[in-house]
């Protein structure tokens, strides 16, 4: 996938809006409905387990990356954003 293949609809709710690099951060935004204003509970494990194979980002993350996953309604405002560096892919 490349930034020009964006915004992509991942499901009903979340679309991957934009990515982009600096130094060991990838920073990956993604929109939501309004109505959202929370995640659930628990899904920074959920989101560790899918970002930490070698076959995602788990070869970066273990050189010292950092994955930022920003949610944000279609106006920017950020109903959260979570922080996946190598101490989440041993949780």
């Amino acid at each position: 996938m490349t930034r020009e293949e964006l915004p992509i609809q991942l499901d009903e709710d979340t679309v991957f809006q934009s990515i982009a690099a600096d130094g060991r951060r990838l920073r990956m935004v993604f929109t939501i409905p309004d109505d959202i204003t929370s995640l659930e509970a628990g899904i920074e494990n959920w989101l560790a387990q899918d970002y930490c194979p070698n076959e995602r980002f788990g070869i970066e993350l273990r050189k010292g990356g950092v994955i930022i996953l920003s949610y944000q309604h279609a106006n920017g405002t950020v109903v959260q954003e979570y922080e996946i560096t190598v101490d989440n892919c041993s949780a």
